[in-house]
């Protein structure tokens, strides 16, 4: 089994007790600029022309900041001091490389989670995006490059979501590199088994192995944004995931012969959907320590991977 890690505070930690690491270049809601409660990602120097990009105008797929914001990097316009975007962030990415390269549980680097595609022109310029980074990347390291899924994933939208398209993203050179993508519920029918076909198929087109960087089991339900808009967002009280649920899809990856996988999720932050914790963190008052206590979504996790695969996993540690 391989694990999705964007955060460790002591990679001898990771070498110690056998992890196997990738580093996630993960942005969500494109960047705090545009979303100030929740985004994270791109840096706010990116984000100059306020007049293009409001400060806290939403990074979502359907923001109209948004939709300017990618077409602008995906067309690699942006500058600062002289430098373009692309090349700041392979710099970026070089700087985590020369860090953490050195150690034997590092696995490999995700270029950038979960890209936005607003437009049916933009899947080969994220190609030559993933190439550009991937060839960069290859010249300070041999290890693992992965590039991931675009948002949204919408199998009705007007951006032409099919494998042909999803496999334009993938780096010119392919050696050593895996394709990521998430599934949120058991692919048995409906939406979840046509999602595992659509990136099964790309795989194929594509001629890499695919990596599921974020699995669980997710109720999602309709309801009305700050803007009137019908979304649909995760039920708290109906998301869940049952041993037999975790078996289930554990199995199927396994059937599939998927590269690897990594629950959503492991993080010293709580989440409100009860499932996406692997761990409680409890406080001390009187030490002053801290101590990490795992929930039954760790136990379910854990005795899939250790039932199906038949390896035991009480050195490794999923993270996300």
């Amino acid at each position: 089994m391989l694990y999705d890690l964007f955060l460790l505070p002591d990679e001898s930690i990771a070498d110690k007790y056998g992890l196997k690491v990738i580093y996630d270049n993960h942005q969500f809601h494109t960047s705090s600029w545009l979303d100030n409660d929740d985004g994270t990602g791109f840096p706010a120097f990116l984000f100059n022309n306020t007049s293009l990009y409001p400060q806290d105008s939403s990074g979502t797929p359907k923001s109209a900041s948004a939709k300017i914001w990618w077409t602008n990097w995906w067309n690699n316009t942006f500058t600062y001091n002289g430098t373009d975007g692309w090349r700041l962030q392979a710099d970026f990415l070089k700087k985590i490389v020369t860090t953490v390269d050195k150690h034997h549980s590092t696995l490999g680097y995700e270029i950038l989670s979960e890209p936005q595609v607003h437009s049916r022109d933009q899947w080969s310029k994220i190609g030559n995006y993933n190439t550009f980074i991937t060839n960069e990347l290859r010249k300070i390291t041999s290890k693992t490059k992965i590039y991931s899924m675009n948002i949204p994933i919408d199998l009705k939208s007007p951006i032409n979501v099919n494998p042909v398209n999803l496999a334009k993203m993938t780096p010119m050179n392919k050696k050593n590199v895996v394709f990521k993508f998430s599934l949120y519920g058991i692919p048995a029918v409906g939406y979840q088994a046509k999602k595992l076909e659509l990136f099964l198929n790309a795989s194929k087109i594509a001629g890499v192995p695919l990596y599921v960087g974020e699995w669980n089991n997710v109720k999602r339900v309709a309801t009305i944004d700050t803007e009137g808009k019908k979304i649909f967002d995760i039920s708290e009280s109906a998301s869940d995931i049952s041993q037999a649920d975790a078996n289930i899809i554990v199995e199927k990856f396994k059937e599939l012969g998927i590269w690897g996988l990594a629950y959503w999720g492991w993080s010293f932050v709580p989440e409100k959907i009860p499932n996406f914790n692997l761990i409680t963190v409890k406080f001390d008052n009187s030490t002053g320590d801290r101590k990490i206590i795992t929930t039954k979504y760790f136990d379910i996790m854990k005795s899939a991977y250790d039932t199906i695969t038949g390896k035991p996993t009480e050195r490794v540690f999923p993270t996300s």
